[in-house]
C-alpha cells in the first residue's frame, strides 16, 4: 500500500533533517552494495555467455538511446526535490509534462533507428533501437512520483525499488543468454535489463508513492519549475555529447570489437563509482537544498559528507589504475584482456571523479542552474576535445587523452566555476582533497609493491594478494588521519544505534 506522507509540506520534511538524512544514507548505501553485487555478479556470467560483439552492438545503440532518455526527465525531477514550496497542481502539470516527453521520445526513437543502423553500418540496431524506446514510455511515468519519494526522504523505498528492478533485470538478462546462448539473437540479453528494469521501478515507485496525478490546468510558478529544468537539460545535453563521443568515435573508427572492449572498461571503472554518486545524489541534494539559507550549516555539512565519500571512492580508483590489468582478466576473462590498459588509464581520471561530480550538486541545490550551464558548456568542449585527440590512437589513446585533460584541465575548472560565490569555497576542495589524499596513495604505492614483488605470479594471485594487501593499508591509512578515526568513530556510533533501532523496530530509513 502507498505510504501516506504529506509531500507538500516543507515543515514536515525539514523535521529531523539530520537524522532522515543519515539513516536514508545508510539505506541508501546498503541497496548500493546490494546493486554492486548484483551487478558484479551479472557481469563476468554474462561476459562469458556473450562475445564482446554483443556488447558493442548495445554501446553503438546507447550513444543515442542514452542521450533521448535524458528528455524524458528534462530536470523536472530535480525541480520538485530543489523547491522549498511546490504544489499538487505544480507537480501534476510537470507529470504530464514528463508522460509526453516520454512517449513523443520513444516515437523519435523508433522512428530514427533505420538511420542509427545505417550510419554504423549494422542492420541489427534497428530493432534494438525500436525495442529500447519502450523504456522511455516507461520511465516518463516514473519521474515525479520517484522525486517526491526523494522529496520527502523516503529512501528506503526507493533502495528497494532500486535493488529490486535491478536483480529481476539481472535474472532475466541471464537467463536468456543460457537459453540462446551462441544463437544469432542471443544479444537481446542486453536489451531486456533496461526494460525489465523500467517496468518492474515504475511499478514498485507506483506502489510506494501515494501521490496521484490529476488533469493539467494552468498553475502560477510551473513555468518557473520547468525553466530550472530546461536549464538542467542543456547541462546534460552538452555534458552527454561529451562524455559519450568516445563510445561514438571508438564505434566508427576502430568497430565494434574494439568499441567493446572499451565499454567493458569503461562500465567496471563506473560500477563503484554509480553506485556511491548516484544514491548520494538522491539523499545530498534534498538535504543540502533545506540548508541553502544557512550558509555555515550548508558548508559543515557538505565538507563532512565529502570527507566520509572520498576515503571510500578515491581508494577504490587508486587501486584499480594499478591493478586493472589483472582485474580485465580475472573479472571479465581472458578475452577480455585488451580491456585492462583501457581500465587502468580511465581509473586514473576517476580517482577525484566524486568530488568533481559534486560540484553539481552544490550548483543544483544552490539554485544556480544557469552557471551550472556555462560550467557544463567549458567542461564538456575540454572533454569531447580530448576524445578527439586521443581517437586516432584506438580506444587506449582516448583513455589516455582523457585522464590527462580531466586531471589537469576539467577538475580545477569545477572547482573554479562554483567556488566563486556560493557557501563552498576553493579552499574547501583543496582542503578536502588535502585531508583524504593518504589514502589513496597509501593503496596505490602498496599495489604497485605487490606488483614488484610477484612478478611471475598469475593475475588472480596477483589480484588476491594486493587486495589484501591494499585493504590493510588503506585501513593504517585513514586511522592515522584526524577525519579518518572520525569516521571510523562515527561509523561505529552509527551501526550500534541502527542495530538497536532495529532490534526495537524502530528503524524506517528516512520514511515516516
Amino acid at each position: 500500500m502507498p505510504s501516506k506522507v504529506d509531500y507538500f509540506c516543507s515543515d514536515s520534511i525539514r523535521e529531523d533533517l539530520k537524522g532522515k538524512t543519515v539513516r536514508g544514507g545508510v539505506v541508501s548505501g546498503v541497496g548500493q552494495v546490494i546493486r554492486i553485487a548484483i551487478g558484479l555478479a551479472a557481469v563476468p556470467v554474462l561476459t562469458r555467455l556473450l562475445d564482446p560483439t554483443a556488447f558493442g552492438l548495445l554501446a553503438m545503440v546507447a550513444f543515442f538511446t542514452n542521450f533521448a532518455a535524458m528528455f524524458v526527465d528534462a530536470g523536472m525531477s530535480m525541480a520538485t526535490v530543489q523547491r522549498e514550496q511546490i504544489s499538487h497542481r505544480q507537480v501534476t502539470n510537470l507529470f504530464w509534462i514528463s508522460s509526453g516527453l516520454g512517449l513523443a521520445i520513444a516515437a523519435l526513437a523508433a522512428a530514427f533507428s533505420p538511420a542509427i543502423a545505417w550510419f554504423y553500418g549494422e542492420p541489427r540496431l534497428t530493432a534494438i533501437t525500436c525495442a529500447l524506446a519502450l523504456s522511455y514510455l516507461l520511465s516518463g511515468l516514473a519521474v515525479q512520483h520517484q522525486a517526491l519519494l526523494r522529496r520527502a526522504m523516503q529512501f528506503k523505498e526507493l533502495a528497494i525499488a532500486n535493488v529490486a528492478s535491478m536483480a529481476v533485470a539481472q535474472v532475466a538478462a541471464v537467463g536468456w543468454a543460457l537459453r540462446f546462448r551462441g544463437a544469432s539473437i542471443d544479444y537481446w540479453a542486453l536489451v531486456l535489463i533496461p526494460l525489465v528494469t523500467a517496468a518492474v521501478r515504475v511499478a514498485m515507485l507506483w506502489g510506494y508513492c501515494s501521490w496521484r496525478p490529476g488533469w493539467p490546468a494552468r498553475e502560477k510558478g510551473t513555468r518557473s519549475l520547468v525553466t530550472f529544468g530546461a536549464n538542467l537539460t542543456g547541462f546534460n545535453f552538452v555534458n552527454y555529447f561529451a562524455r559519450n563521443l568516445d563510445n561514438l568515435l571508438i564505434g566508427w573508427w576502430w568497430g565494434g570489437a574494439a568499441l567493446g572492449y572499451y565499454d567493458r572498461a569503461y562500465r567496471l571503472m563506473m560500477i563503484p563509482l554509480q553506485q556511491i554518486n548516484s544514491p548520494l545524489t538522491g539523499v545530498v541534494v534534498p538535504a543540502l537544498s533545506r540548508l541553502a539559507g544557512e550558509p555555515e550549516k550548508y558548508r559543515r555539512a557538505y565538507t563532512w559528507t565529502m570527507e566520509r565519500i572520498l576515503l571510500i571512492a578515491c581508494p577504490m580508483m587508486a587501486y584499480a589504475a594499478v591493478a586493472a590489468p589483472w582485474i580485465a582478466v580475472v573479472y571479465l576473462s581472458e578475452d577480455f584482456a585488451e580491456s585492462g590498459p583501457i581500465l587502468q588509464w580511465l581509473s586514473v581520471a576517476a580517482i577525484w571523479q566524486t568530488l568533481s561530480a559534486s560540484v553539481g550538486w552544490l550548483f543544483v541545490s544552490q539554485g544556480r542552474d544557469r552557471e551550472m550551464l556555462r560550467w557544463g558548456c567549458i567542461h564538456s568542449l575540454l572533454v569531447a576535445g580530448s576524445f578527439v585527440a586521443g581517437a586516432p590512437f584506438g580506444a587506449i589513446g582516448v583513455a589516455k587523452a582523457y585522464a590527462l585533460v580531466f586531471n589537469v584541465a576539467c577538475i580545477p575548472l569545477a572547482f573554479w566555476s562554483v567556488g566563486r560565490t556560493g557557501q563552498v569555497r576553493v579552499r574547501d576542495f583543496l582542503g578536502l582533497m588535502w585531508r583524504v589524499a593518504p589514502a589513496p596513495l597509501a593503496v596505490a604505492v602498496t599495489t604497485v609493491a605487490v606488483r614488484l614483488a610477484l612478478p611471475n605470479a598469475t593475475p588472480m594471485r596477483l589480484l588476491l594478494v594486493s587486495l589484501l594487501c591494499a585493504a590493510l593499508a588503506w585501513a593504517v591509512a585513514v586511522l592515522s588521519t584526524k577525519v579518518g578515526r572520525a569516521a571510523a568513530s562515527e561509523l561505529a556510533t552509527s551501526l550500534r544505534l541502527a542495530q538497536a533501532r532495529v532490534r526495537c523496530g524502530a528503524w524506517t530509513g528516512g520514511s515516516r
